[in-house]
């Protein structure tokens, strides 16, 4: 089970190194009880399941009894219902990047010095657009990009447009949502 090994990996960096968990239940246990002295900022990235969240904090209501006083949980994830669940108090929306922090980006992808090339600025400009501040979107095309001609990116665009690939779009795009 998932969650064990992620109990497991919690229990074994912050309790004893040496020892392991080996139920969900006992987890859930063994961490309420070990945790609830120390102040700590447990960050659980790219959750997609609720039960990830209570098996390793307990749910928002049990937080006070699972963590020390002045610890903060933080959680990314794509589905803000998930954070609901776990307590609307302190939910943080990311903003879109702007064109000029989405042009940097692709910049620092696209181009070994990350520093923007003569020729490729409409061409740059075209593939920030494409990509809406897509931050993935960003990096995967600036790293396809990189060392390629402008001839190359022309063609890439070109390709792009007429023949979007509509599913890796929208992976990309449910992802930055």
């Amino acid at each position: 089970m998932v969650y064990l090994h992620l109990q497991n990996i919690l229990y074994k960096t912050l309790v004893d190194s040496s020892g392991s968990i080996r139920s969900y239940e006992m987890g859930i246990n063994v961490l309420r009880k070990r945790l609830n002295s120390r102040r700590l900022l447990i960050i659980l990235d790219d959750v997609d399941n609720f039960k990830q969240i209570e098996a390793l904090v307990g749910n928002g209501e049990q937080q006070n009894e699972w963590l020390g006083p002045g610890s903060r949980v933080i959680v990314t994830t794509r589905n803000k219902h998930l954070l609901k669940l776990y307590g609307e108090n302190n939910i943080y929306n990311v903003d879109k990047m702007t064109n000029d922090e989405a042009l940097q980006l692709l910049c620092q992808k696209a181009f070994k010095h990350g520093n923007l090339l003569d020729g490729y600025v409409k061409l740059s400009d075209s593939v920030v657009g494409y990509a809406k501040g897509n931050p993935l979107a960003l990096e995967v095309l600036g790293s396809f990009l990189l060392g390629r001609s402008v001839e190359e990116w022309s063609d890439t665009l070109a390709k792009l447009k007429e023949d979007l690939d509509k599913d890796i779009f929208r992976t990309l795009q449910v992802s930055f949502e």
